[in-house]
């Protein structure tokens, strides 16, 4: 589960990283580099790392600001665009989310 929590927030550290925001590390690129050094100690977990990290990836192309999946080969944006980042509409996918894989996690 370590896996998969810090994956999901991974793309993101190019925040504290001194990184441009949604460059490389919201990449398609990125998330199988990351995924294999992962994989190099514990395959589990770079599953769950690989799913959670492309779930960000993919989350973040609904936004307005879309995701440059083949940056840095092709810098442009792709996605849906169809929400605001931290608006109410990101914030309720967010809550369904966690209520879907709660529901899921269930035994």
């Amino acid at each position: 589960m370590a896996g998969a929590i810090v994956g999901s927030v991974a793309p993101d550290w190019d925040l504290y990283l001194g990184i441009k925001h949604r460059t490389i590390t919201h990449s398609l690129l990125f998330l199988l580099i990351s995924s294999v050094l992962v994989g190099v100690f514990n395959i589990d977990m770079a599953i769950l790392w690989f799913i959670a990290y492309g779930l960000h990836l993919i989350e973040d192309s609904f936004t307005k600001m879309g995701v440059p999946f083949f940056f840095p080969f092709i810098k442009e944006r792709y996605g849906a665009k169809l929400i605001y980042a931290s608006g109410a509409e990101d914030l309720f996918i967010l809550l369904v989310a966690i209520y879907i894989i709660s529901e899921m996690l269930k035994v």
